[in-house]
């Protein structure tokens, strides 16, 4: 029966226009779920920027991820250790997809095609922390 009521309440969240959320319980502790987006970073093709520039472009990138973060549009974000097909995260917390996906373009890095990103839907419990 519980199944069959956290069914119910995902298929109700799934169907719904605002920032999508559903209630999951496990034992005594109920978790409201949040979708967010998450912007994998891979390294784009264009890198024909000297040295000066590189810096100049990464420092707007960081500038745009700090500036959206401050706004609670980015939640969390940061690279990861290697690099090498995956370079970096960006989790956004915005209703859309596409809202997710504007942001991402306007950051630097991507207009110029020195990054490249896939944005897929990720559920996470609302509030969670990383320790």
């Amino acid at each position: 029966m519980r199944n069959i009521a956290l069914l119910g309440c995902l298929i109700l969240a799934l169907s719904g226009h605002a920032q999508e959320t559903f209630e999951y319980t496990a034992g005594d502790t109920t978790f409201v779920m949040q979708k967010y987006f998450m912007s994998l970073l891979m390294s784009g093709s264009e890198r024909s920027e000297n040295e000066e520039e590189a810096a100049i472009l990464q420092q707007a990138h960081l500038d745009h991820m700090d500036a959206l973060g401050q706004e609670g549009i980015i939640v969390i974000a940061g690279p990861f250790e290697g690099g090498e097909e995956y370079l970096g995260v960006v989790i956004y917390a915005t209703k859309t997809l596409e809202e997710a996906r504007m942001y991402q373009e306007q950051d630097t890095l991507v207009q110029r095609g020195i990054l490249e990103y896939k944005l897929i839907p990720w559920w996470a419990a609302k509030g969670s922390k990383l320790p």
